[in-house]
């Protein structure tokens, strides 16, 4: 069985490298089925060429995906994942937050629970966080879990912990139904998958508090509060009430985030559109 990891990647010149060659020594030692997917979204530093040259020494163990135009977090993870041909698909984040050796705990679970979601959290009693997080970010964090809870009754501890792993069946079934390519993707995928019927297991993780996090607790917070509204409305007999809430905030997503929600979606529809 091979797993495939998809690695959003935007500007990150300074940690790619420690991650990819981290889980490349990883796979070489254990003799793994693994392969690594780079989705280069919109970077303008050596992120693409540092895994170029990785690439040039494990040719059949890493992939790269460029994207010159702002595809979100959530638009580069679906391209992954749908570039991906492992039997078992996850995602991490580009920081190496999630040691290999983590990430392998949570595949051998999901091995035996093919009809499930297996995710690390940070905020189980077991887990562990080093250094622990600022208190700003921790306040922002469990506040934001309180809301997806309210909206969505996922009755998740964590569910933007970037450690989540499938069977390639169960996102080729979630696939189509995605709405939001921003950072509340996570969310969207879990909430999709509850109401399919498929479970949702979440593990403890030893999670890296690395230095160099492009999150910035306010606007950050904003953003991901109205993703969230959004996709509870979507989700709601309300629906017609998104374009609307679209037009009214885009400008402002657009000048703190560099893209309005609805791009990713756009752009591929329009794609779409060309190729017939």
């Amino acid at each position: 069985m091979k797993l495939s990891i998809v690695i959003p990647a935007y500007n990150e010149e300074k940690r790619i490298g420690f991650l990819l060659n981290d889980y490349l020594k990883f796979i070489h030692e254990n003799g793994l089925k693994w392969e690594l997917i780079v989705v280069v979204n919109n970077s303008i530093d050596r992120t693409e060429d540092i895994v170029k040259n990785v690439q040039t020494r494990y040719h059949s163990k890493v992939k790269l995906l460029v994207f010159q135009y702002p595809i979100g977090k959530g638009g580069a993870l679906i391209e992954g994942l749908s570039a991906a041909d492992g039997d078992f698909l996850a995602y991490i984040d580009a920081d190496d937050s999630v040691v290999p050796n983590e990430l392998y705990k949570l595949y051998r679970v999901v091995i035996e629970k093919r009809r499930a979601i297996v995710l690390g959290s940070r905020w189980l009693s077991s887990s562990i966080v080093d250094p622990p997080l600022p208190v700003g970010r921790v306040l922002a964090s469990r506040v934001y879990n309180f809301l997806v809870n309210i909206l969505f009754g996922l009755g998740l501890k964590d569910t933007q912990c970037a450690a989540k792993i499938l069977h390639r069946r169960l996102f080729e079934n979630i696939k189509s139904q995605l709405f939001i390519a921003d950072m509340s993707f996570d969310v969207n995928l879990l909430y999709i998958a509850r109401r399919l019927g498929y479970e949702l297991i979440e593990l403890p993780i030893l999670w890296y508090n690395q230095s160099g996090s492009k999150v910035r607790v306010l606007k950050t917070g904003i953003l991901m509060f109205l993703s969230l509204v959004r996709l509870r409305l979507f989700y709601s007999p309300f629906r017609n009430l998104v374009p609307i809430g679209e037009k009214l905030f885009a400008p402002l997503r657009k000048r703190w985030s560099g893209m309005y929600s609805s791009d990713y979606f756009r752009v591929k529809k329009t794609e779409l559109e060309k190729a017939s």
